[in-house]
């Protein structure tokens, strides 16, 4: 017994044959609906393909006027006469005819309204052997411009005097909701429907002829290859994201083909191609529909525990995500969150850094050459026997204050304060934390601090792209305050050092003391925002002050000035140095009394001590 298999959407495809076969005009026009991107158009223009009728095609997307629609009728039905660049004289067009649309919106029998169409200045019908073998086609109704019902009740010149077959395609939900919110005539959407649309037909969504007709863009034969292989994975993440809208989809495949246009590989893993599949498609679903801020990407624990803490009513864009797609292993990619943020915020990822993590992930490197924070990262990707032998390194690198950097030491531990919550590892989080307190005092020791000069605003949330775990626990934000106050207390020590090695360019390059006074304390050697001045020897800076020159002299004013015209709250500390000198200079002032060096040291003098005062109360503001 044979079986006959159908398709998705050949209730479509069937009933259209009918309708395109009859032998005479059928008087009303076909509506095929579904929401945007489900792939209405898609569809309509594969089948008309199959069929010998002549087909005009026109978007009612933007379309304000129902010339802009017979001019794109006109191009189709003579390109070389529409070209832009042959002149022609007179106008393609008369001025239309009106005529009117009866309409009973309220179902009383009774005259309610009209609308008004103008008549086509083209004459269709003499573009095929037959008026009944043209099919005029209206996409993105709820797009136009025009009221629809003016749109339609100009569709239907062609319905019932062009004697044309005629398919309307339109996402109708949105055109009810914007309907049902016209105060004057909530109904006449839906009368003057009746009058012009016979037939209406759904689109159900067909994810896998989709994905198949995608192919045909994709010209990266490994991206082609890992999209068709991974069909069923696509379809599965697809119907997970419940969004149904296949535009996104296609976009989604399309920027996959240019990340896999960026890998260099002596072979491409089908694993790593899949993961690298599986999440760009979730974040870009998320991304594109709207539901999930690219900015946010990289955040989502933090938004969680923010919504959990304030309340807040429903899930958390986090939470929606984790139901979503936990089950399909898309979350935890071997590409830091950070940079996948990069990726829909700025449309790249950093250059080079998708070979570089392929590279060092697991499908690429062998344990022995992957840093074990990272395969400790990866946690949520690992099987138990690799975790545990990653586990048992980290766990001697951070007891035995083993760590090379603050950077690994900080991944470390938020990595170990999670598996701890979770009784894999078996050492409590208190004592994770004074394992972290002890490595960060050895890596201070060891002079790391004065090697990692990291800017003043680091978050400590990140290291080379991989948010950390366990960042927006009570735990590892005692780590981080200890870590802060640890290498602010460093680099107090260094400014005793720092101050002389300043000193010294006042008196052998004026020009570099005077840039490094100014220079953003988070570049190297730059002390705009730290108190330096308060470690320069004072009888020092007066020596230089004595035999230098007035110009120099008078860069230094200039110095000064700049220093104090926004204080940073840091350098409030200088206000006693700043009294001192401004006393110490006058005294200077008067031994070179009757030369220029005496007018630049007195403006000296002068500004020291106003920044003295405006120094002393801003402490004292401060300190209130």
């Amino acid at each position: 017994m044979n079986h006959i298999v159908l398709q998705k959407n050949d209730h479509i495809r069937n009933f259209l044959n009918y309708y395109f076969a009859l032998p005479v005009a059928p008087h009303y026009a076909v509506m095929i609906k579904g929401a945007w991107g489900s792939g209405k158009t898609h569809l309509i223009k594969a089948f008309v393909k199959t069929t010998e009728m002549k087909v005009l095609y026109v978007s009612l997307n933007g379309i304000s006027n129902t010339k802009e629609i017979e001019a794109e009728f006109f191009r189709q039905l003579h390109p070389v006469l529409s070209n832009p660049k042959v002149k022609l004289l007179g106008k393609f067009f008369q001025s239309a005819l009106k005529v009117n649309l009866n309409f009973d919106a309220y179902g009383d029998a009774k005259h309610d309204g009209s609308v008004q169409a103008g008549v086509p200045d083209l004459d269709l019908s003499k573009y095929a052997d037959s008026p009944e073998r043209l099919c005029l086609i209206f996409d993105d109704l709820e797009r136009c411009h025009l009221p629809v019902s003016q749109a339609l009740g100009y569709i239907n010149y062609f319905v019932e005097h062009g004697e044309c077959k005629v398919l309307v395609l339109a996402d109708e939900e949105r055109i009810e909701a914007k309907a049902s919110s016209d105060k004057e005539a909530p109904n006449h959407y839906i009368k003057i429907r009746e009058k012009v649309i016979g037939k209406t037909l759904e689109v159900e969504l067909d994810t896998h002829a989709a994905i198949e007709s995608f192919l045909e863009a994709i010209s990266n034969l490994h991206a082609k290859s890992a999209i068709r292989v991974n069909a069923t994975f696509i379809e599965e993440i697809f119907t997970a994201s419940s969004y149904k809208n296949l535009r996104h989809l296609r976009q989604a495949l399309l920027d996959y083909t240019r990340i896999v246009d960026e890998i260099q590989v002596s072979s491409y893993k089908p694993e790593m191609l899949r993961l690298l599949l599986g999440t760009l498609i979730m974040y870009s679903l998320e991304t594109r529909s709207g539901e999930l801020a690219p900015r946010h990407i990289g955040h989502l624990r933090e938004l969680a525990f923010i919504h959990a803490a304030n309340k807040e009513e429903g899930l958390s864009a986090a939470n929606v995500i984790e139901n979503k797609y936990s089950k399909l292993g898309v979350i935890n990619s071997f590409i830091p969150e950070s940079h996948w943020k990069d990726f829909f915020t700025k449309d790249a990822f950093p250059p080079g850094s998708v070979n570089e993590h392929i590279l060092r992930s697991e499908y690429y490197a062998t344990p022995a050459e992957r840093p074990v924070w990272i395969r400790l990262y990866e946690m949520y990707r690992s099987d138990d026997e690799p975790l545990k032998e990653a586990l048992l390194q980290a766990d001697v690198l951070h007891r035995e204050c083993k760590v090379a950097s603050i950077a690994e030491l900080l991944n470390i531990t938020g990595s170990l304060l999670a598996l701890s919550s979770y009784g894999v590892y078996q050492v409590p989080q208190n004592k994770v934390v004074e394992n972290a307190k002890k490595c960060i005092t050895a890596l201070r020791k060891q002079g790391v601090f004065a090697s990692e000069k990291l800017d003043r605003d680091y978050d400590h949330q990140s290291t080379y792209g991989y948010m950390h775990h366990s960042r927006d626990t009570d735990e590892y934000k005692e780590v981080v305050e200890f870590l802060i106050n640890s290498r602010l207390e460093a680099e107090i020590e260094c400014y005793p050092n720092e101050a002389r090695e300043l000193l010294a360019l006042l008196g052998s390059n004026t020009d570099e003391f005077v840039r490094r006074l100014n220079l953003e304390s988070d570049q190297e050697l730059g002390y705009l925002s730290i108190p330096i001045l308060k470690y320069v020897e004072l009888s020092n800076f007066l020596d230089h002050l004595r035999s230098m020159k007035a110009t120099c002299i008078s860069k230094v004013c200039k110095a000064f000035k700049d220093r104090y015209k926004h204080v940073p709250r840091e350098v409030v500390e200088e206000d006693d140095w700043l009294e001192e000198c401004a006393k110490s200079v006058e005294i200077i002032k008067s031994q070179r009394s009757g030369t220029m060096a005496a007018f630049w040291l007195d403006q000296l003098a002068k500004l020291a001590g106003e920044a003295a005062a405006g120094l002393k109360s801003r402490r004292a503001y401060i300190q209130n």
